[in-house]
């Protein structure tokens, strides 16, 4: 594919990025409502994938890395599901480096999720030729074509990011570690609870918060709770910002519809004069 082609296939991925962007919050309420436990599922699916890496590895170093991202991922997709961000396009709790991997690991799921829409297309074209007539075939066979269409669309998209990150990673790394000096500095009690947990290699499991409450020393808990509670305050902080630039941008678009239909008004008599 030449640079003008490729130019074209990334400018449509951006669009289907911010698309996603634009309806993550409404999706999140979706996914809660429809399946609460996706979280826990997808949690057991990262088990096991880290369990079966981690029987064909004898490095011991290897394995509590392996261990150790497992975590983090986890780590990053109950912060998604907290926050109503999907992590595939905002950094975060991770170095560039981790969050390709986290790239890779999503793009491999689409990509399964693509094999099983083929799959299920094939059979259904297979009843399509018995039941020529059979709507429901019909209306089903839609469905899946759009699962097909926004699980290839991902993985483009994934792949897409994945080459953006690589170029910049090195500018990526700066701003990273700048911002974990600054997590540190703020919040340096959960900090020391979030090492403790990724520094464990003998369990996959990720503790509640009231698990890493009993984690710090008691002359450290109001600390703790502080730090908590300002976290808090600034997600809160974060969701409202949010909330006003997409009424900002909505007061925007219709302020742009209106001056657009008073200027055809205006000119809608020259038009019939002609």
């Amino acid at each position: 594919m030449n640079n003008q082609g490729r130019n074209k296939k990334n400018r449509k991925l951006q669009i289907f990025q911010k698309f996603l962007m634009l309806v993550e919050e409404t999706e999140f309420k979706v996914i809660k409502k429809v399946m609460p436990n996706h979280l826990e599922k997808l949690e057991q699916k990262i088990d096991i994938i880290t369990r079966g890496q981690l029987t064909e590895i004898e490095e011991e170093k290897e394995k509590e890395e392996i261990i150790k991202n497992a975590k983090l991922l986890k780590l990053k997709l109950r912060n998604s599901f907290n926050s109503n961000q999907l992590i595939n396009y905002h950094m975060g709790l991770s170095s560039p480096t981790e969050f390709i991997s986290y790239l890779e690991w999503n793009k491999q799921v689409h990509l399964d999720a693509l094999k099983n829409d083929i799959f299920n297309l094939a059979i259904l074209a297979t009843l399509k030729t018995i039941q020529k007539e059979n709507k429901v075939i019909d209306i089903i066979t839609i469905f899946q074509l759009l699962f097909t269409a926004i699980n290839y669309l991902c993985i483009e998209l994934q792949k897409y990011n994945i080459e953006r990150l690589k170029q910049a990673e090195p500018l990526l790394i700066k701003r990273e570690e700048r911002l974990q000096n600054e997590f540190i500095s703020n919040y340096p009690t959960i900090t020391k609870s979030i090492n403790k947990i990724l520094g464990d290699t003998n369990t996959l499991d990720i503790p509640t918060l009231n698990d890493l409450e009993s984690m710090v020393s008691e002359d450290k808990k109001d600390q703790f709770r502080k730090e908590i509670i300002s976290l808090l305050e600034n997600e809160k902080k974060r969701r409202s910002i949010k909330i006003w630039w997409k009424k900002r941008n909505l007061l925007k678009k219709k302020k742009k519809q209106k001056e657009k239909q008073d200027i055809i008004q205006a000119l809608l008599p020259h038009w019939l004069l002609v």
